[in-house]
Formats: C-alpha cells, sequence, structure tokens
C-alpha cells in the first residue's frame, strides 16, 4: 500500500492532481463559417457575433468529457462462450449555463433549433448545414511557460490545457425547461442535451503567446 509521502511525490511529479472546475468548452457560432481554423478564431472574438461563443464558456456551469462503451456480443467457441466487441457507442454531453438577464444563452440554443428545423413551414435542414465540432478542455494551474529565441525575438508560450477532446458533427437534441421558483436567491439555468458522431482526443493550442524584442517591446497573443 502507498504511504503519503509517495502519494504527494507522485502529485509533485505529475503537476498536480486534476481539477475538474479548472475547464473550457468552445461551441463555434451557428453562422460562423464551417473551416476549422474559423471555428477556433470564432471564440477569440473574430467572425459574426464571436462574443457568443466565449460568453457560453464563461457561463457554462457543468458539463463532461464523455466516455465510450464497446458493443459486444457472445459467441461460441466449442463448449465455451466468449464475449467479443462488434463497435462502439458514444453517450450524450449535458451542458447546464447560468441565464443572464438579456437570456442571450438561450437564445443563442434557441436560434440552433431554427437552423435544424423550421416549425413555419415544417421543414428539417440537412444534418450537415447545422452540425458543429465541439471542443472541451481540462485546464490546469499553474500554467507552463516555455521560451526560445529566434534572432532578436524571445518567443514565450504558456499553455495550461492538458487534455481536449472535440465532438464531431455536434447538436443540441434537446433543450430542457427553464424551472422557477420562489427561493429568494435561485438563478436561471439552461441545460442541453448535446448529441454527436464522434468524439476523439486532440492536442489542443491553446495558450498564450508573447513576443519581445531586444527594445523591451512585447505583444501577447491568445491562440
Amino acid at each position: 500500500m502507498a504511504g503519503i509521502d509517495e502519494l504527494k511525490s507522485l502529485i509533485g511529479q505529475k503537476d498536480g492532481l486534476a481539477r475538474t472546475n479548472q475547464f473550457l468548452i468552445q461551441i463555434p457560432n451557428v453562422n460562423t463559417l464551417r473551416l476549422p481554423v474559423f471555428e477556433q478564431l470564432s471564440f477569440l472574438g473574430i467572425g459574426n457575433n464571436s462574443s457568443s461563443s466565449r460568453e457560453l464558456n464563461i457561463l457554462c456551469k457543468t458539463t463532461q468529457i464523455p466516455g465510450r462503451q464497446i458493443t459486444t456480443r457472445e459467441r461460441g467457441i466449442g463448449m465455451q462462450p466468449e464475449t467479443a466487441a462488434y463497435g462502439y457507442q458514444v453517450a450524450d454531453v449535458t451542458m447546464t449555463f447560468h441565464i443572464l438577464n438579456d437570456y442571450g444563452v438561450v437564445k443563442f440554443f434557441e436560434g440552433w433549433k431554427n437552423s435544424i428545423i423550421n416549425e413555419e413551414v415544417s421543414e428539417v435542414k440537412y444534418k450537415v448545414d447545422y452540425q458543429k465540432d465541439i471542443r472541451i478542455h481540462q485546464l490546469k494551474r499553474p500554467i507552463n511557460n516555455r521560451e526560445f529565441s529566434l534572432g532578436p525575438v524571445t518567443f514565450s508560450f504558456e499553455n495550461n490545457c492538458i487534455y481536449s477532446v472535440v465532438l464531431e458533427n455536434a447538436f443540441p437534441t434537446q433543450i430542457q425547461a427553464i424551472d422557477f421558483n420562489n427561493e429568494p436567491n435561485s438563478i436561471g439555468e439552461l441545460t442541453v442535451q448535446i448529441s454527436y458522431s464522434n468524439v476523439k482526443h486532440i492536442n489542443s493550442p491553446l495558450g498564450n503567446l508573447s513576443l519581445s524584442s531586444i527594445g523591451g517591446i512585447s505583444q501577447l497573443l491568445g491562440i
């Protein structure tokens, strides 16, 4: 059985424990171009109505990195039954958001819903027109810092993203009810169920890049 000193040493070697309140989500805006680079830039304030994506991350209360279930079936090999895999299933992801008085979160997902189903003419759009790739990142503190020089310019890269996944071809399949009550300090919340085709681990470029020259001029870039 491991002792407390061995546990502390292991935690120190691995940069600490992963904290579940350190996370970040990236949901592209519905009217953003469906190119990976534009979906990344929409979170940073570039593109149409780009603030919506950033606000969703700030207001997100809970979400999860989904698991995956291997589907199996039994088969007989002689007299001994065996369990063999034949595929996999992915579970829907649930996200809960705080609601502000402008109801921006509600309007965002209503707009996404309207891009899927046109209720006025009872028409459903093609999936390729409304699906988006959603990214979920596990963050950490402290932030890693790496520096290298190229001539007179020094590049300092800070990165606090340790694990990232992408939900491919995602879209909301359930926008749950907003509950009211008479508690004095109750805050409105919206829970949304997200379905997707597949979940994959990705190497995330998220971080801050600082450029400094000999003259002491520096610029901080978010990537």
